[in-house]
């Protein structure tokens, strides 16, 4: 956690701490239009330089990868005392779940997580790989008509694996939303340069996010450590029998089996490509009937 509120931060004056996790610290900024002198408002998240770093990539996606799922950096840069500082636009938002898709029934909370996986598709059609999808980084806010769209954010960053650091709710936070393969290379210090991670990795982890927002339990907690996470992700079979809201637009068993192939302890087996999660989370809404 930060120790003390930053007065100011490269070219912004910081009002207040809006979180923390393990990536870093994000903080209320503000900055004068110089043209208008009207107050502008953004979110600066200040990197936790133990457990995260910038990947070189992270610039490009800024300007190759544009979609309004897809959190955007206005800013990418180098603070000599708080290192790499990532700007975004100041929206009002919560991390996913069913209170944050309060006003939504099932078949809407299908229909963004759709969108979500459209725009992962996008993002891999360009070679990147997001891997650390989690409930925290899903972002939900109120758009136009108050209608909830979710945002994936902390494009461009990965972890340094840190036994010590990533213990007790740390770990919980983490690693039960990560695909085998991802935790392999995180533990095994693989440089990402050199990652042979799929599309499949990150529709393993949006998987993960949809169970947990539909249900508000997260898989595979619980576990005490690396070892008996990999035996649950083996082993433990997830089956939505009833939600705790209406699913009467929504095909069950087909809802069951996006989550059994999603959840697939090897990549290969899982979604081909995140469209095809988008496609599938179409396929189980059902139509209403006319009177």
């Amino acid at each position: 956690m930060a120790e003390a509120l930053p007065s100011r931060i490269g070219g912004y004056d910081i009002r207040r701490l809006l979180g923390t996790g393990t990536m870093g610290d994000v903080y209320h900024g503000v900055v004068v239009n110089a043209q208008t002198k009207v107050q502008e408002f953004y979110a600066v998240k200040v990197l936790n330089t133990k457990v995260a770093k910038r990947l070189e990539w992270c610039v490009r996606f800024r300007s190759e990868v544009k979609d309004p799922h897809l959190l955007e950096y206005k800013e990418i840069e180098f603070d000599s005392k708080y290192q790499y500082y990532f700007v975004a636009d100041y929206l009002e938002v919560k991390a996913a779940s069913r209170a944050a898709f309060r006003r939504e029934r099932s078949k809407e909370i299908l229909d963004s997580f759709a969108k979500v996986a459209g725009a992962l598709d996008k993002a891999h059609k360009k070679k990147y790989i997001h891997g650390n999808i989690k409930t925290s980084n899903l972002l939900v806010r109120r758009a136009e008509g108050n209608v909830a769209q979710a945002i994936l954010s902390d494009w461009g960053l990965t972890y340094v694996y840190d036994k010590e650091y990533f213990s007790g709710e740390r770990f919980q936070s983490t690693f039960p939303y990560m695909s085998p393969e991802r935790i392999q290379e995180l533990v095994g210090g693989v440089d990402p340069k050199a990652s042979k991670l799929t599309a499949a990795a990150d529709t393993y982890s949006l998987t993960c996010v949809l169970i947990e927002t539909l249900t508000g339990q997260r898989p595979f907690s619980g576990c005490a450590g690396l070892d008996d996470l990999d035996k649950a992700k083996r082993e433990q079979k997830y089956l939505l029998l009833n939600l705790n809201f209406p699913v009467r637009h929504i095909n069950i068993q087909k809802l069951n089996e996006i989550i059994r192939k999603g959840l697939q302890y090897e990549a290969g087996a899982r979604f081909g490509s995140a469209a095809e999660l988008a496609q599938a989370l179409e396929g189980c809404k059902v139509e209403s009937k006319k009177a």
